[in-house]
């Protein structure tokens, strides 16, 4: 089936291989291939630059990573950002800090590359809503898994709702065709078709699909894995109203009985709530003495440098006493983890079959050698169930209990009757909607939770600090402005309504130890209930404890220890601050905009081959104009407050980065503050007032992504005296000099209006959002979002080219 895959003139739509025959290699090994191998150059051409690794839990996103890095490393292909090379990306939560200058992963449209993710953040960057992230970056992400993508979703059983949003995003790039066109490919060992079928999605009868074969089933290897013994038994322990108190005890009890036979192999015991694979580990570590097994926990709310040593001991040969893991579901998908022993509590039938799985996984033990336990659950009680449903546990139950062995080829065979379960379905008026990236005037963005994961399972990124070091008066204080951007490395994921819940009854203590960055004015707030959303990022005093480097995110410690960070800059996200366009050296705008020429040219050299119907002529006038606005005298009198320029001249950078800038003009002989100023809306304003498109307008307005779809004032600039329409510090009658753009191509001194923030017909004609709206109906979404980003690459690019050899 991998030759098959890698070799077939269309890719298939759905692959339904069983557990641990390959399909991760699969699916690498096929994109490889088809991008660089195959002499058909056809295929070669339409395969898409980036693979789009889409995993349901993060401990899989690790252990993917650690493949594809060997395998690239194996074919001399491994290199990050270069043509010829092939970057490895990993998306897990977490906003990874960038330095001044540096180029992301997301600066590259022109590489081939691999991302691997979870669903929170792969879906949630599709569709515009980037969890833990630069909201200015949303677009950017937006455009580049909605374009030129070969989306994958490995173990979508396990998606939720997130299933349905990967399906209808599918149809929607059916219907509104992106730049560069893109694919989607789900797989599982349990695909259901009563799942795949959406209300804009094709029938899935009616698309690609791809299993085992005949002669596949003919091989050693193959029936090696699916004749693999595995006898299954009802465990003595069961968690009932009666022994809820006594759960944990019982159960690692019974477990230990079986401790004494897994000597240089694996028991894994997985259980459905992290309370109780704490509840189980602490007992065990009670009953374990020093001549026993190794035993670990592992489940999704450790912090990164906590949780990697655990990975590495999954995938470790176990120690001579063997090892024992306790676990959540982390563990039941896509973990190459070869188990003796396996106990695991009832749950769907889906997620059982991947749990078997990790058992006896690669044929290696006998029958009388290896065992599934499984731990009864009263299904009466919500509370045991969480996070499934009842009914569907109750249905495992009843196969549960005529099966004596789980092995592949029995589960092949064995009818498993479904109910239904109703979801949230992402419409086309949503993705519309989700295009427009300005807040509501409360401040709050479209909820895409529901989207994304069942309610109950969307997390927060949480981080810990001592920031009494950056503030003189103590965590009594808010945090300082100064105090370092948060790393990956410390970002522990905890659950929405666990960490509600927590802070709810906590609220006084945290009331000086919990707060959240405003972007807008670049400032730390104190966190409360209404600013816990998914995907925020959370920073608390180490004071407030709720985390043990052993049991993860528990709640209930007085004191955390912080992870050492080397990121030494502070937080620069805010409405004032371009972090990417700060320089090494003065530059004026006519040189800058030369260098972001040479950028796009470059780019539409690279790209041209799957652009051949693409409008670059507009792209470059964007690139052209887009930075006029510098000119402004609120613009260049902030720069002449950081640093002296060497001459007098229209200036787009200067030598020294103001993290806190002042824009201002000088009215009389009073200094009058533009608070919030951006410089692109002044110059797309000019080239509206020039004459040109509205494509390259737009272009240039959302080239940091804060001007987009519509124009309005933010709630605390200041209102003009005189009663002028005002927006983003530019007010109506602002004056532009002259200024020479390159090429022969000179800007006029111009006058600035204001009428299209309105509704309606004005002087200048449409107004913005009519214009704007325009635009979208036109070329669609994805493409739209697609020229957007590449005038921003193409700005980051020319940023950069300061001071190289050019």
């Amino acid at each position: 089936y991998q030759t098959v895959l890698a070799e077939s003139e269309h890719l298939p739509d759905f692959l339904n291989i069983p557990t641990g025959l390959g399909k991760t290699a699969a699916i690498v090994m096929t994109w490889l291939w088809r991008r660089r191998f195959t002499s058909n150059l056809a295929i070669r051409e339409k395969t898409p630059r980036r693979l789009i690794y889409c995993l349901p839990m993060r401990v899989l996103v690790s252990q993917t990573k650690k493949c594809v890095e060997f395998w690239l490393e194996r074919l001399d292909l491994y290199n990050d950002y270069s043509v010829d090379g092939i970057s490895v990306n990993v998306l897990m939560g977490g906003q990874k800090s960038i330095k001044v200058n540096d180029l992301d992963w997301d600066a590259h449209p022109e590489n081939d590359m691999i991302i691997i993710g979870t669903q929170d953040q792969l879906l949630s960057r599709a569709l515009n809503r980037g969890y833990s992230m630069s909201r200015y970056r949303w677009p950017v992400h937006f455009a580049l898994l909605n374009n030129d993508a070969f989306w994958v979703f490995d173990e979508i059983q396990l998606m939720s709702s997130g299933l349905a949003t990967s399906l209808q995003l599918e149809a929607f790039r059916k219907l509104h065709k992106p730049a560069v066109s893109c694919h989607s490919l789900w797989m599982s060992a349990t695909i259901r078709k009563e799942s795949l079928q959406t209300v804009d999605s094709e029938n899935p009868d009616k698309k690609l699909w791809l299993s085992l074969s005949r002669s596949d089933n003919q091989i050693q290897t193959v029936t090696d894995k699916t004749r693999a013994a595995k006898p299954i038994i009802h465990a003595k322990t069961a968690l009932t109203k009666e022994n809820k108190n006594e759960y944990a005890k019982l159960a690692s009890s019974e477990i230990l009985e079986y401790c004494r036979n897994i000597n240089r192999s694996f028991l894994i015991v997985v259980v459905n709530r992290v309370q109780r694979a704490v509840d189980i580990y602490k007992q065990l570590k009670k009953q374990i003495h020093n001549d026993g097994p190794e035993i670990y926990l592992i489940h999704s709310r450790f912090r990164p440098s906590e949780r990697i040593f655990v990975e590495q001991k999954l995938n470790e040969s176990p120690s001579e006493k063997g090892c024992v893991f306790i676990s959540t579901q982390v563990v039941e998908a896509g973990v190459d983890i070869d188990a003796k022993i396996l106990f695991t509590e009832l749950a769907p039938w889906p997620s059982l079959v991947q749990r078997f799985g990790r058992c006896n996984r690669k044929g290696r033990y006998k029958s009388e050698e290896t065992l599934v336990v499984w731990l009864d659950v009263d299904t009466s009680v919500d509370e045991y169930t969480l996070p499934y449903n009842s009914d569907q546990m109750n249905i495992a139950r009843n196969v549960l209990n005529r099966l004596n062995g789980v092995d592949l080829e029995t589960l092949s065979t064995t009818e498993v009757h479904y109910l239904e379960e109703t979801t949230t379905v992402i419409r086309h008026k949503d993705l519309i909607d989700l295009f427009d990236t300005t807040p509501s005037l409360s401040g709050m963005d479209i909820d895409i939770s529901r989207f994304i994961r069942d309610s109950d399972t969307l997390d927060i990124q949480v981080y810990w600090r001592n920031w009494d070091e950056w503030n003189k008066e103590g965590a009594s204080q808010p945090p300082s402005q100064d105090i370092p951007a948060p790393d990956p490395e410390e970002l522990c994921p905890v659950p929405v309504n666990i960490f509600s819940r927590w802070f709810s009854s906590k609220s006084k203590k945290l009331k000086n130890f919990a707060y959240v960055w405003d972007s807008l004015d670049r400032n730390w707030h104190s966190l409360n209930l209404q600013t816990i959303v998914p995907g925020k990022i959370i920073l608390l005093h180490c004071e407030a404890g709720g985390y043990s480097e052993e049991l993860g995110w528990s709640g209930d410690s007085t004191s955390v220890k912080p992870v050492a960070t080397k990121i030494q800059f502070p937080l620069t996200e805010s409405m004032n601050v371009d972090y990417r366009s700060v320089s090494r050296k003065w530059q004026t705008i006519t040189d800058h905009t030369n260098d972001v020429i040479v950028s796009m040219v470059k780019l539409k050299d690279q790209l041209h081959s799957k652009t051949v119907q693409f409008p670059w002529d507009q792209l470059m006038i964007a690139c052209r104009w887009h930075d006029l606005g510098k000119a402004h005298p609120a613009f260049q009198n902030m720069l002449k407050d950081v640093s002296s320029p060497p001459s007098e001249n229209m200036w787009a950078k200067s030598d020294s980065i103001n993290t806190r800038p002042d824009y201002w003009i000088k009215e009389g002989e009073s200094k009058k503050i533009r608070r919030h100023f951006r410089h692109e809306l002044a110059s797309a304003l000019a080239m509206m007032q020039s004459g040109l498109n509205d494509l390259p307008v737009y272009l240039v307005a959302s080239h940091h992504g804060k001007i987009r779809m519509s124009i309005r004032s933010l709630p605390d600039e200041p209102v003009p005296d005189d009663g002028r329409r005002f927006a983003r510090g530019v007010y109506e009658g602002d004056r532009l000099p002259e200024v020479y753009l390159g090429d022969k191509i000179k800007s006029l001194p111009i006058v600035l209006k204001l009428d299209v923030m309105e509704m309606g017909l004005g002087e200048s004609g449409e107004s913005w959002l009519q214009r704007m709206i325009n635009l979208l109906n036109y070329f669609g979404p994805f493409a739209l979002a697609y020229m957007e980003m590449l005038v921003r690459v193409a700005d980051w690019r020319g940023s950069a080219r300061i001071g190289d050899d050019k």
